[in-house]
């Protein structure tokens, strides 16, 4: 662009924001002039998502253009073969900026050779956030140590689908527990797999975790449960959340033991607890066990629709009965639980609004009485969530 701007930097920088996700127009402002260019490659690489077979072109383009890498701060990529791993350590090396990554891993590498090809990938240490999903096969967790491994100064950890073992008997996880206690992690979040970390954490766990999220989908998991609490009894954990919302068979029908998985849980700021309303008798039973020196400063309890029970039931006697029995364990257990919200709303349903019926609604806050001016509040949230 010849002579001065006729719009102030500040003014073009502010519209290019407002087109943040539209690729066409931010090209097009890219080639408008070389003061547009900062911006708009900010936002049009910023966040990006790489199918595999892109993988070895994406690397290419950085080779030839260096000075785009520090642009990329969000990237998801999918590994499916063993050279998308190669690829990647060279595409890693240009995003210096690089921070959040995540990872759909669905490599079968039980193989030797494939095995040393992980191994190839350097260190990146900008990468804080992290998401992986693993749809793969293994033969110990020293796998699943080593792809953390790349990642030294995680803060924020998901994981996925971690149990896709031939022989979950004769696993092995010192490694993966001393490559997990080595991070700087303050949030964890675990889904299809809570039995490995549960292992793992038991003997080593983070020491500067904060928020710990996790998912139960079965007896054997949910027995896991205890082996968490003497590791983060005394540590610096404020956030905890349990979601047992996704079974399709009663664990507690399996094994009674389960109500017991909460006894010994550690003093946290919030406690959050999610379930099916077909599980409510047995989820009041769990915190009824907490001892009584674990102290939760917020209970934070929500009951969502189940594929057998919805919530637009007009008869709803086990709820209702649970909730006594909540009502009750916080008069008696009051040191325990010094706020309690408890939310009732369908989440699960995806195409009918399924509300609490006026006359359940009323008896619920019946039951809770005086409690609804002392420490407890009851939501009913009365709209579905969006598709």
């Amino acid at each position: 662009m010849l002579g001065h701007p006729i719009v102030p930097s500040e003014l073009t920088d502010r519209i290019i924001d407002f087109l943040y996700n539209d690729k066409s127009s931010l090209k097009a402002c890219s080639l408008t002039c070389r003061t547009w260019l900062p911006s708009s490659r900010f936002h049009k690489f910023r966040s990006i998502e790489i199918q595999p077979h892109d993988l070895p072109r994406f690397e290419e383009i950085l080779q030839a253009i260096p000075q785009i890498g520090p642009y990329f701060r969000h990237i998801k990529v999918e590994f499916c073969e063993a050279e998308h791993i190669d690829c990647f350590d060279s595409i890693a090396r240009g995003l210096a900026n690089l921070r959040t990554l995540d990872i759909a891993l669905e490599i079968r590498y039980d193989a030797r050779e494939d095995h040393e090809s992980l191994l190839k990938v350097a260190s990146v240490e900008s990468v804080t956030q992290l998401s992986l999903c693993c749809e793969c096969s293994y033969h110990d967790a020293d796998h699943i140590a080593e792809i953390l491994g790349w990642f030294p100064n995680l803060q924020d950890l998901r994981l996925e689908d971690v149990e896709s073992y031939d022989d979950p008997a004769r696993m092995h996880f010192q490694k993966l527990a001393e490559t997990i206690a080595r991070m700087p992690l303050r949030r964890l979040e675990v889904e299809r797999g809570a039995w490995i970390i549960s292992s793992c954490m038991a003997m080593r766990p983070p020491t500067a975790l904060r928020t710990l999220q996790m998912y139960f989908r079965n007896a054997d998991e949910i027995l896991t449960m205890p082996n968490l609490w003497p590791a983060l009894r005394g540590s610096s954990l404020e956030e905890l959340t349990i979601n047992i919302e996704e079974n399709y068979r009663d664990p507690f029908d399996d094994d009674p033991r389960c109500h017991e998985a909460l006894r010994n849980c550690p003093s946290v700021s919030i406690l959050r607890f999610l379930v099916t309303i077909d599980f409510v008798m047995d989820a009041i039973e769990m915190l009824s066990l907490i001892t009584t020196d674990t102290v939760i400063e917020e209970l934070q309890l929500s009951l969502t629709c189940s594929d057998d029970i919805d919530l637009g039931d007009d008869n709803h006697v086990d709820l209702v009965r649970a909730l006594e029995n909540l009502a009750q364990l916080l008069k008696t257990q009051h040191t325990t639980f010094r706020k309690v919200c408890i939310t009732l709303g369908c989440t699960v349903c995806e195409r009918e609004l399924h509300a609490v019926c006026p006359a359940v609604k009323k008896t619920i806050l019946d039951t809770f009485g005086l409690l609804l001016e002392r420490n407890v509040t009851v939501i009913f949230r009365d709209h579905a969530r969006p598709r």
